[in-house]
């Protein structure tokens, strides 16, 4: 357990060296917050800003569990970085392991961020039911986009091809959902279209919504999505 903390420690001081990472992690979905709050009027529908910090929470999500954990695993396999973990006092599940609580815990400093913010400016505070559901939504979105994430970057193993494949499958995510504008209320044929999609059912954990249905939903997605990545993981070492 010890080695396991420090293993986190050390992976965190590395991603707060790297800027890219604290920005789109960080510095960015603050912005957003900041940025939409104030001209959707925040002040005025206390409403929209638990709308919008749990709709960037779904999007800040998706991005880490796709691109934060899924792209840096296949690319621990693609330059055959495994067999240094082997020799290293840490498991190479630990060193997984360590990967997924590192990006979630830049997740929670990032929503803390939000809610300090949302009181400072707005008098905005959740009621523990919300901190719950949004608790909840977390742990089951970071699961099923880190298994989306795999599955898509093993699709193929090559790097630029999975990257644009990636990019693709999150804006699509991104765009055919409800985390920054009402999908539902605004078309609700193409809402249809993008309840197939896992971000939105992610999001209606993350606000208490449908909740046993999307719940339902992104548990069977998890499963498949970790399924099929055993299986091209195999195929990938098999090919090897």
């Amino acid at each position: 357990m010890k080695t396991f903390t420090a293993t986190i420690y050390y992976r965190l001081v590395t991603d707060f060296r790297v800027s890219q990472a604290v920005f789109f992690t960080l510095v960015f979905p603050v912005f957003l917050f900041l940025i939409f709050s104030m001209i959707w009027g925040g002040a005025e529908d206390p409403a929209y800003i638990s709308f919008l910090i749990t709709g960037i929470l779904g999007a800040t999500l998706a991005s880490e569990g796709m691109f934060a954990i899924g792209e840096v695993v296949k690319e621990y396999y693609e330059y055959n970085m495994i067999r240094y973990f082997r020799v290293l006092p840490a498991s190479t599940v630990s060193h997984f392991a360590s990967l997924a609580v590192s990006r979630s815990l830049f997740i929670v400093i990032m929503a803390l961020l939000m809610f300090t913010l949302a009181f400072i400016l707005y008098g905005y505070t959740f009621t523990l039911s919300e901190l719950a559901y949004i608790s909840l939504g977390s742990v089951v979105g970071m699961l099923c986009f880190a298994a989306l994430g795999l599955v898509l970057s093993f699709s193929n193993i090559r790097v630029r091809v999975s990257n644009g494949l990636l990019n693709f499958i999150f804006f699509l995510l991104i765009f055919l959902s409800n985390a920054y504008y009402p999908l539902r209320e605004v078309n609700p044929a193409l809402n249809r279209i993008a309840d197939l999609l896992p971000l939105n059912h992610v999001l209606n954990v993350i606000r208490g919504e449908f909740l046993t249905v999307s719940l339902i939903y992104c548990s069977v997605s998890i499963v498949v999505y970790f399924a099929l990545f055993r299986y091209l993981f195999y195929h990938y070492q098999l090919k090897r």
